[in-house]
């Protein structure tokens, strides 16, 4: 068995000459789970990458040597829509090559990339399309300019959904907005990167001052400025930001001039597993203030931890935060009902009786609960597929 996952993630190679990412990726237990995986081919968007701190190695993931892992795409391709063209002039006979060559093609979207893949599978391929977020949305917040694209990807989406052989989406609301809720090739599979071993059900101890967590690319569309303004309306409260973007030069400033920077800590990125896990068992509450999404890993990785979340009900945040239970929901955009949720969860009997129901939510979103809903029907059509080239 042969599987190319195409996306336009960015995958970097060290100066060891192994492969990172910023994200881990289950490729153990998918492994583990289809035991016929010969190859796994990562296609994305190459980069040199001298520091390596922080990030997650991904081809030395198997103790085996009988699955070969490799990482294909254009190498440094420039942002922008001309940094595009350019790989995908360079790169769009390997792609077809390397899809061709492969039995399943598992494609993340709304990608580029993947949107250009689909064409070169053929039909005794299984055809995976998996949609993990609304292009429209977050084209128009990360480029307003190239509104036209995320609309495209919205209608590639679409079609390649009621293509594939298997439609899977991170959410409900993705499904419904992508997908048929009548097609019985679709499903949702909410994107997970715990593993049962990895729950943590110990007692915890709120903090004071109140302990809120940010995690997540600092760029427009997470809204890191909406909780910053928040915090400025509180008291007793301190927040950690994870993670680096575009906006963190302009978020520092703006605590500054809020007169808060001294209770706005700024870690930089931290490296996916324990790091990241100790400080959300550390913290007292995950702020998640995104104004689109398809479902946050983060926080289904802070559920995980026994961490409750304050989020914006965007995207499929509402499928698995349910405020009073696990967790406070928002409006997008709007800090003073983050202030007031804020007051709300640093009640001590509200916190306890939310940190319990966040465990109890984590624990169905283990990488064996989700990722193996979707394996299991690769598993299937592998067999079918053996039995009619009786093999």
């Amino acid at each position: 068995m042969r599987i190319i996952y195409v996306s336009d993630n960015v995958y970097d190679r060290g100066p060891d000459g192994g492969w990172y990412n910023t994200a881990a990726f289950p490729l153990k237990y998918i492994s583990e789970a289809l035991p016929e995986l010969r190859s796994f081919c990562f296609w994305g968007r190459l980069r040199e990458r001298t520091d390596v701190n922080g990030v997650l190695r991904l081809d030395n993931a198997l103790p085996s040597s009988t699955v070969r892992i490799e990482f294909d795409g254009p190498f440094g391709q420039k942002a922008g829509p001309l940094g595009y063209a350019s790989g995908i002039l360079k790169t769009i006979l390997r792609l077809r090559q390397r899809v061709r060559n492969a039995d399943i093609l598992w494609a993340k979207m709304p990608y580029v990339y993947s949107t250009l893949a689909w064409p070169f599978a053929g039909r005794n391929q299984l055809r995976i399309s998996h949609q993990v977020g609304n292009a429209a949305e977050c084209v128009g917040q990360v480029y307003p300019r190239m509104r036209f694209l995320g609309h495209f990807l919205d209608w590639s989406s679409r079609r390649l959904a009621s293509k594939a052989d298997i439609a899977a989406f991170v959410s409900e609301k993705l499904r419904d907005k992508y997908g048929d809720r009548s097609d019985a090739a679709a499903m949702v599979v909410h994107n997970s990167r715990i593993t049962r071993d990895m729950l943590w059900r110990r007692p915890r101890t709120m903090h004071s001052p109140f302990r809120l967590l940010f995690v997540g690319r600092i760029s427009p569309e997470k809204g890191l400025a909406y909780a910053i303004e928040a915090l400025a309306q509180t008291e007793h409260t301190e927040l950690c930001v994870v993670g680096e973007g575009p906006v963190k030069q302009a978020s520092q400033r703006r605590a500054e001039e809020l007169g808060i920077a001294d209770r706005v800590t700024w870690r930089g990125r931290l490296r996916w597993g324990l790091p990241l896990f100790s400080a959300m068992r550390d913290s007292d509450a995950l702020i998640l203030p995104s104004l689109t999404e398809g479902l946050p890993q983060v926080v289904v990785e802070a559920q995980t931890q026994s961490c409750p979340v304050i989020a914006t009900t965007v995207g499929g945040i509402p499928e698995i935060i349910r405020t009073g239970e696990n967790g406070i929901l928002v409006p997008p955009g709007d800090s003073t009902a983050i202030a007031e949720a804020i007051r709300q969860v640093r009640d001590p009997a509200t916190w306890q009786r939310l940190s319990e129901g966040a465990a109890e939510e984590g624990e169905k979103h283990t990488v064996e609960k989700q990722t193996g809903k979707l394996l299991e029907r690769i598993q299937t059509w592998w067999r079918q597929k053996g039995r009619c080239s009786g093999r």
